[in-house]
């Protein structure tokens, strides 16, 4: 409840630094500091093994920027609940790149596929929930 409570209230200082927190995670970046509480908010960067987000943080959430998966996949773009959510960019180490919506962490909505089928460069369609699905009935459901 304590930190539910710093997070509705944001009023304290803005400050910049660096931390080490006991997972061994690190963040460097902008903070909100109300006593003794931390809360990470504005631009910074987390590292937490190996995997990384550099960008704007809300209450303690991605916000939006570039996430680097453990397997070095790359998402750029907007987030909810620490979620893809809205317009962003995934890119696969082997080359395939969706750029469109997502919603809950899931393609979702109008969205370009490239270097998805062989022989073809780039083409547009609809995601449901992750699918891929370009029956204009389908979309309608969405």
């Amino acid at each position: 409840v304590e930190d539910e409570e710093l997070v509705e209230d944001l009023s304290g200082d803005i400050c910049e630094g660096d931390f080490v927190f006991q997972d061994a995670s690190t963040y460097t970046g902008e903070y909100i500091k109300r006593g003794e509480e931390v809360v990470m908010h504005g631009a910074g960067r987390l590292v937490s093994g190996p995997e990384s987000f550099s960008g704007t943080f809300e209450k303690g959430a991605y916000k939006s920027g570039e996430f680097r998966s453990c397997n070095g996949e790359v998402y750029k773009g907007a987030f909810r609940d620490n979620l893809f959510h809205g317009v962003g960019e995934y890119t696969w180490l082997d080359g395939r790149v969706y750029r469109g919506m997502w919603r809950a962490g899931r393609m979702h909505g109008p969205g370009s596929f490239h270097n998805f089928v062989v022989g073809t460069e780039t083409f547009t369609g609809f995601s449901i929930d992750g699918d891929f699905n370009s029956a204009a009935s389908k979309e309608a459901k969405a």
